[in-house]
């Protein structure tokens, strides 16, 4: 127990570490003024609207994991999994240190259903690795439309193919009795990241970006990829050290980048607040099933 205790309060003191250092970072190379005063001339409307969206987002993401629980025979309700997954977004964002938010709904899972940790381990994966999968393909599609790339056309063509036909061939060696929900997990997927695309044009409407939004959106796509990795506190610093280090080669300005991150951030962590009341007051989510 005492070991458990150290390894969580290790990971997360390196996780604060490690953000802090990737912030400092950011601000070695732009004016942390000058971001504060993109984000103060904000119009606060275009911010709700990107908050209504994520929030959205979000729950066509649980229903994507829902779709899944379902195929697999684990008798999950969609509320059921709204409650568990705007718990597992509390988890991640405000206690990163501890068992994250796929370990606790791991844990509730098997407790609630008797389900094996392994298909739940497997089932989650594959539900990240889809969501994973649409932010590539999104990101594929945009350098088509990205000139100052210089790609050749045919390379994100091969790409979202083979990235398709790749994804497809895992799914089907681990859910081979869940094959017919791939198409949906996948459409369902590209849902929750278009939405997500909506929602930085609108917070980029917010702080009165000038020019072709693309750049940015494909920056934040990319910077997403890299949040994957859980090193740092609910993505903060990385996806804005990753949008800082684009800025020259998308010829994008670096300061509204990395205001536009943070306030994708800032959203993405008042969209979470809700789990607050799962984890304190809501006992259904542990309760057995009869």
């Amino acid at each position: 127990m005492a070991s458990k205790k150290f390894l969580s309060t290790f990971k997360l003191v390196a996780k604060v570490a490690f953000t802090t250092l990737l912030v400092y970072l950011v601000f070695q190379k732009i004016d942390f003024g000058k971001v504060t005063a993109t984000i103060g001339r904000s119009e606060p409307l275009w911010l709700v609207a990107a908050l209504i969206l994520y929030a959205c987002s979000q729950v066509v993401s649980s229903w994507r994991l829902h779709g899944l629980l379902n195929t697999l025979a684990i008798p999950v309700g969609f509320f059921f999994n709204l409650r568990l997954y705007q718990l597992g977004m509390f988890y991640n964002v405000f206690l990163p240190g501890g068992i994250g938010g796929d370990g606790y709904k791991i844990y509730l899972l098997r407790k609630k259903f008797g389900t094996t940790a392994r298909l739940l381990l497997l089932t989650l994966l594959f539900d990240r690795a889809s969501g994973l999968l649409a932010i590539t393909l999104l990101a594929a599609t945009a350098t088509l439309f990205l000139p100052v790339l210089a790609l050749p056309v045919y390379l994100p063509l091969i790409y979202i193919v083979v990235a398709l036909a790749v994804f497809y061939g895992c799914w089907r060696w681990f859910f081979h009795g869940a094959v017919t929900y791939f198409p949906s997990a996948v459409m369902k997927a590209l849902l929750v990241q278009s939405v997500q695309c909506v929602a930085m044009y609108c917070i980029l409407r917010a702080l009165n970006v000038t020019g072709s939004y693309l750049p940015y959106i494909f920056s934040f796509l990319l910077s997403t990829i890299a949040t994957v990795i859980p090193v740092s506190v609910g993505g903060l610093g990385l996806r804005e050290y990753v949008m800082v280090q684009l800025a020259p080669l998308l010829l994008l300005d670096e300061a509204t980048a990395v205001s536009a991150s943070f306030c994708f951030y800032l959203i993405s962590t008042l969209a979470a607040l809700p789990g607050l009341w799962f984890v304190y007051r809501d006992q259904s989510l542990s309760s057995r099933t009869k």
